[in-house]
This record gives C-alpha cells, structure tokens and sequence, in this order.
C-alpha cells in the first residue's frame, strides 16, 4: 500500500541495514520532510542493497554543508543498485555530494525519473547522481534516466567542506569509476550545468550516447547543439538572431 506521511517531519533518515533488496512494487511514499546531518534521505544504505520500483512524491530533504556530506531525496547513500524510482514534486538541499536520487554511490541507477524537482547541493551535484563510484575497476552505469521540469543548481553561493566552486551535471555530478551514461532524457531543465556529467576522473572511460534533450528555448537549443545527442523540441522556438 501507500504510505503517506501527512507532511511529518524526520530528523533522521530510514536506516536500511541489511543486505538484499527493499522494492516498493510500485507504491507511494509521500508527503514527508527529512532534516538532518551528514547523511540526508529519505533512506541511509549502510548496507549493499538494491532499492527498486519505488515512486516518491512531495518528499523534502534538508541536509547539511559540513565535511563529507551527502544528500539525496531517495537516499543519502546507496552501495548496491537503484532501478525504476519515480520522483515527483521534491527537492533536496545541501551536501558535498548531492543527487535528485542519491547523492553519493558505489552503485548503478536506471530507469528512474524525476518531474519537478529542485536539487541544490554544495559541491558535486547531479541530477541522477552527485558522485558515483565503483571498486576493483567495475563500471557502473547511470541509463535510461528521465528528468522533467528540474533544477540542478548550486546553494546559491554556500559551498560545502570548505570548497570554492560547484561541479555540476545535469545527470552526474563526477563519475569515477567506467561506465556509461546513456539513454537518458533532459527536458527544461534550469541549471547552470552545461553537459550531462560535471567531471570525469582522468583514467576511467564513460560512454556517453543516444541522451535525449528536450528543448523549449533558445538556450536550450543551443546547448543542446553543443553536447550533441538527439533534440526534441518541446514547443515552437523563436529566435530573434540566430
């Protein structure tokens, strides 16, 4: 069934403990605020666990811009696997690594969607994804994605451990480890992102292709021209001087 919080608020998230896979067989978890420290989610995965076909509505995360933190509106952390969540209408603040599904993951993340969400963070920020990872030279991928109507940005001139600029993606913040990044849609987003991964760490190889972007103004058009992919026009354009 559905869990509705009725707009209740967390001072911690959910601690998922154990191994093995929590799926949420397409139900609901809405209407819940979570305000905490260096760890801010809905979820915190302390575990490798798998988080699956779950939907999200009207879920807030407030977290915090000291040292390691990290924050996003699904889980903070994740060190297993992220498929088929939908997250509509919430937002996630703060952390060094901050993403509109997970902010910090040993971990892959697919087949999710976002549709007005507003992700800010403090340091590495993305729209999936703030910061993922892998060890032993595995991959991991961050595919067909679909983010609507979002804003990835930074927390407006605050910056996170110290840091002095913000590493933005509009789907990853920094991927470090190989992998790819593909199959996924962008459509009106506002950010100050210019490309679908903020930074790439020298010596891993990420396949990027057949991303989709969604456009509705001539900003939009343009770089989407510049990052190349496929262009999907959203409504009529007018362009003054081309």
């Amino acid at each position: 069934v559905d869990i509705d919080f009725k707009n209740v608020d967390l001072n911690a998230p959910i601690n998922i403990s154990t191994w093995g896979v929590f799926d949420g067989q397409g139900y609901t978890i809405k209407n819940v605020n979570i305000t905490t420290g260096e760890a801010a989610g809905l979820f915190i995965a302390s575990k490798a666990i798998k988080i699956k076909n779950l939907k999200l509505d009207d879920v807030h995360v407030t977290g915090s811009l000291v040292g390691n933190s990290t924050a996003g509106i699904l889980a903070s952390d994740c060190n297993g696997g992220i498929d088929n969540i939908t997250i509509t209408n919430s937002s996630v603040w703060g952390g060094k690594y901050t993403g509109g599904i997970v902010g910090y993951g040993y971990t892959y993340v697919t087949n999710c969607t976002l549709t007005n969400c507003v992700i800010k963070g403090g340091y590495k920020l993305g729209g999936v994804i703030g910061y993922i990872c892998a060890s032993n030279d595995r991959g991991h991928d961050v595919t067909g994605c679909t983010l609507t109507n979002c804003t990835v940005s930074g927390t407006d001139g605050q910056y996170a451990d110290n840091k002095s600029q913000y590493i933005i993606g509009k789907v990853v913040g920094n991927y470090n480890c190989n992998g790819s990044c593909s199959n996924n849609m962008v459509a009106n987003m506002t950010t100050e992102a210019t490309s679908l991964i903020g930074k790439i760490e020298a010596g891993n190889n990420v396949t990027i292709e057949n991303n989709v972007f969604g456009v509705s103004t001539p900003a939009q058009l343009k770089e989407a021209i510049i990052e190349g992919g496929k262009i999907e026009l959203m409504n009529d354009i007018t362009v003054d001087k081309w």
